[in-house]
Order: structure tokens, then sequence, then C-alpha cells
């Protein structure tokens, strides 16, 4: 079945909008960006689907009523117009992760011309390339997440040449290869990786990520840990990350040197953030603190205030 064990959120896409200055907010309120439900088909998000370039924002999503086909649209002041062909000629491509470096956007997927495995590409303004050999990971991958550090891309993804554990691949400017050793993730004793998000602070990159595990007899326990890279091996920060009820959908931001991610909080079924304090992971204001249900919060720090979308 294709995109096999995923958690697929199907809508059509809604952007909205408001100014994230904390003295402002009491002023502001939000706005629609273009209309609603603007794409032309059903979607299926999952990871990161907006980039925001010179003002300018840029989704990206798998068309589930079009044979899963990526499809990318931008903002233009006025409408939610296309960027490239209305559905990109690469066949379909699971929940695609997007960012922008110089101007340029990037987006990683899973290639179903390639049996799942990772491919990127990158619009530079007329056509749509591809970065490296398309489907360049040993294996089928998913939940991808792409970012870029000093003009370097870099894909974190669950790697099933790693038996679901977490691998990292940047560009070198010839060919995708490994940060570190694949599969470097720990799950539970009979474990997978899941909804990755790589990030970086100061050079160093770091991924949040939910474990999936537990016995085989047993219910599946999840928790949100995050490890980073020390230019030799992936750690883990803290000792085991997040362990309660479990968690998932997880963000990262950072905050003078401090990594802080939001998540969905099992316990209340609602977002909680947590700040590493240098030996803990603790709890930022009141866990539990959104009105409802928090499905893939997503987080920025502004000024040294976080803020939560959900």
């Amino acid at each position: 079945m294709l995109f096999k064990n995923h958690f697929l959120l199907a809508c059509f896409i809604t952007v909205i909008a408001t100014c994230l200055f904390a003295e402002e907010i009491s002023a502001q309120q939000w706005q629609m960006v273009g209309t609603r439900k603007f794409t032309t088909g059903r979607t299926t998000l999952d990871g990161k689907n907006l980039t925001v370039v010179n003002g300018t924002p840029y989704i990206a999503y798998s068309d589930n009523t079009d044979n899963f086909n990526l499809k990318v649209m931008k903002y233009n002041g006025l409408n939610w117009v296309d960027v490239g062909p209305a559905s990109l000629p690469i066949g379909g491509a699971g929940p695609p992760s997007i960012t922008s470096d110089n101007g340029i956007i990037y987006i990683a997927y899973q290639d179903q011309t390639y049996n799942g495995k990772n491919s990127v590409i990158k619009y530079d303004g007329t056509t749509w390339t591809f970065i490296g050999n398309r489907g360049f990971s040993p294996d089928e991958a998913r939940f991808q997440s792409i970012a870029f550090n000093n003009g370097e891309p870099y894909v974190a993804f669950e790697d099933k040449d790693s038996s679901y554990e977490s691998s990292v691949m940047k560009y070198d400017g010839t060919n995708w290869v490994y940060l570190g050793s694949p599969g470097f993730t720990t799950g539970h004793s009979v474990g997978q990786s899941i909804y990755n998000e790589i990030a970086f602070d100061n050079g160093i990159p770091y991924v949040i990520y939910m474990s999936v595990g537990g016995s085989s007899v047993g219910p599946p326990i999840y928790e949100t840990k995050v490890m980073k890279y020390d230019g030799t091996n992936w750690v883990p920060v803290g000792t085991t990350g997040y362990n309660n009820a479990g968690s998932a959908n997880q963000s990262i931001a950072f905050h003078n040197g401090a990594p802080y991610f939001s998540f969905l909080d099992f316990d209340y079924f609602k977002a909680t953030v947590k700040t590493f304090d240098g030996n803990n992971w603790v709890d930022v204001g009141m866990p539990g603190f959104s009105a409802g249900m928090a499905i893939q919060p997503q987080m920025v720090i502004h000024n040294g205030v976080p803020y939560v979308a959900y």
C-alpha cells in the first residue's frame, strides 16, 4: 500500500498568518493568505510543508487525488499559483519536506518511482532538477526532513536499510553520503524512528524523532528523543528523552544554544514544550497548554519567545 504505516493528514490546504512580534500581537488578527482550500485536490501532509523566501510563502504537498503527484505552489500577493508545472513529472511522492537556501527552493521526498527511496529536487526559477542521483538512499526512506548548513543540504529520514532507525545523508557536491553511522537512533527492544526533523544550531546538526518500540507482545511505546552530531558520532542530548504516556509530531528550535521542542503530549493530548537545561529536559511553562488536541505542532523562537502553531 502506498505510504504504508504513515500517519497521513488528508485535507485541503489553508494558510493563515499573523505578525510574530509579541508587542504587536494584541493589535493583530489572523488573516487568510489568499483563498481557503486553494489546492485543487485533497492533500497529504506529514512534515514541514511550508517555507518563506524573501517574503513569499511556498508550500509542497502530495496530491492524493492526482496519483500522489508532488505539487508546489506559492502566493504571489493575489493568488496561490503553481511553481513550475501543475504536477511535477516525477511520479508518486511521499509527504515532502521543503526548505530554501539563498532563494532556491529544495524538496526532499519519498520517491515512489524509485521504490520509495530518497530524492531531492530544487527549483532554480525556471526548471526543477535533481540534486545528485535520484533515489540515492540504499533502500526505502520515509519521514524526510531537509535542512542546509553552509550551502550543503542534509536529509534526515527513517532508513529501512538500517532497521527503520534514523539516518542522515548530506550532498558533498558529487554524491549523497552518510553523516556518521547510518541507523544511529536507538529505539526500544522492538523499535523504529519516525517523524524526523533535522535542524542546525551554530553548525551542529540535531535530529529530533519519535522512537516507537515496546515488546513484541505488549503495547507500543512512544518517546521523543533528540540527538546531535559531535563531529564523529551521533550522541543523545539528555539521557532518555521524554518518556511519559507518549509523544509525537515534534518540532525543534534553538535559543542561546539551548534546544527546545514542542510535541503532542500523550499525557494530555495537547501541546507541551520542553528545553534542555544542560542536564535534563524540563517543561517550558505548563505542560499540555493548548486549548485542544495539538496535531503536528510547529515551533519557532522569536526574540527569546517560543511560538507554537498546531
